[in-house]
């Protein structure tokens, strides 16, 4: 992967937090390639308005895009819809209920947000359509799902797009088979991400 980064690369955190990660990543690509002349750009959301307005003063002190931090629910808007990213990571809050945002991501039990499906085979070999929401008491796996959905596809962008995220156990082992936590695993195990 090293010897292939593009000359210009995005890195987003959808549960930013004051953007140390962010940053972190920028000093770490800076420290690796202190001869390249390689642009970072750095995106996030943050839900907390106090943690949201010491990212954005941190990214403008240190000569970033203030503009590229968004404030708001990463779950119930996608303020980067028509984005995609080179590098994606994030520690979303554990066990986070995502009840008050259920009516953006569902309408009753049908999934409204495209984000939050997935396309799978069924029995038959038939692709279908299905849910990729976990249990409205942990929303963890939401945000994995986020940053799925604004990957790269391999055939437009060499590299692709790498995703980190930081998760307790739950993210492995809830959910019954067919349900919304196992769509997510089975989805992103047999697409090889």
């Amino acid at each position: 992967v090293k010897d292939q980064l593009p000359l210009t690369m995005t890195v987003y955190d959808p549960a930013c937090g004051s953007g140390g990660m962010l940053t972190e990543s920028q000093n770490f690509i800076e420290e690796k390639y202190p001869n390249d002349s390689r642009d970072v750009y750095l995106y996030g959301k943050e839900i907390n308005d106090e943690t949201y307005a010491i990212c954005k003063s941190d990214m403008m002190i240190k000569g970033n895009n203030p503009e590229n931090i968004k404030v708001g629910s990463t779950l119930s808007t996608d303020e980067f819809a028509a984005s995609r990213f080179d590098f994606m990571l994030s520690n979303p809050p554990y066990g986070k209920s995502w009840a008050s945002e259920q009516k953006h991501i569902k309408d009753g039990s049908d999934v409204i947000d495209p984000r939050f499906k997935v396309s799978l085979k069924d029995y038959w070999g038939n692709l279908e359509v299905v849910d990729a929401t976990p249990r409205s008491s942990d929303g963890q796996l939401l945000f994995l799902m986020e940053m799925v959905n604004k990957m790269k596809d391999p055939s437009v962008s060499p590299l692709g797009s790498r995703i980190a995220s930081v998760h307790n156990g739950s993210s492995l082992f809830t959910g019954d088979a067919g349900g919304g936590e196992s769509n997510i695993r089975r989805f992103i195990i047999e697409n090889d991400m």
